[in-house]
């Protein structure tokens, strides 16, 4: 498989403080954002290997890896973005002021991954027995599952990315779905 590289080029097209200049906003995140069960983790890190060149880094910030908590997310990111790293944000829960707070250190592009509410109920069982969980927990991972696909589709995003594995393999899917987003992120002029 070939791997792709992109340069990364920023254009700051909205009014920003006067100390924040195109040349001062040298980063870029990516928020990956979705139902549980969608897919958002598989594709933070195709994406990551994807943007990556010798002169930009990109690390991911799991959602569900810092608490499950919006403040470790912000907080997180913003750490590794003093550490000249942009980020891919992986997470299933938004709120408007993460965007509103991380815009003001570089610039935010925000991707809404989704998947028919079937297949994710049925990525969810097959989750369900590789971790064993009990018939509590499942009930409880399945409404889970139910509401975050509900509450994602009220999100704006500059993007919005099937992974319906229906249509191809997992691995095709994942690098389909990236493959859009790199295309819509070159679109608005972050990517040349």
């Amino acid at each position: 498989m070939k791997r792709l590289v992109f340069i990364l080029f920023v254009y700051v097209t909205k009014i920003v403080p006067a100390e924040i200049t195109p040349t001062t906003l040298k980063h870029s995140i990516i928020i990956v954002m979705g139902s549980s069960c969608s897919g958002k983790s598989s594709i933070a890190a195709q994406l990551q290997r994807l943007l990556r060149t010798d002169k930009a880094s990109w690390r991911v910030v799991d959602f569900d890896e810092v608490g499950e908590s919006l403040e470790n997310v912000v907080s997180a990111t913003q750490k590794l973005l003093e550490t000249e790293c942009n980020v891919i944000i992986d997470t299933n829960t938004y709120e408007d002021w993460v965007e509103q707070t991380l815009s003001l250190r570089a610039i935010v592009f925000k991707v809404r991954i989704y998947a028919p509410l079937e297949i994710l109920l049925e990525r969810d069982a097959q989750r369900t027995k590789k971790h064993n969980r009990t018939e509590e927990r499942a009930f409880w991972a399945r409404d889970f599952v139910i509401k975050s696909d509900k509450d994602s589709k009220q999100w704006k995003t500059d993007i919005q990315v099937s992974t319906d594995t229906g249509i191809q393999d997992k691995k095709e899917s994942i690098l389909i779905c990236c493959n859009q987003i790199v295309s819509a992120f070159f679109n608005k002029g972050f990517l040349c």
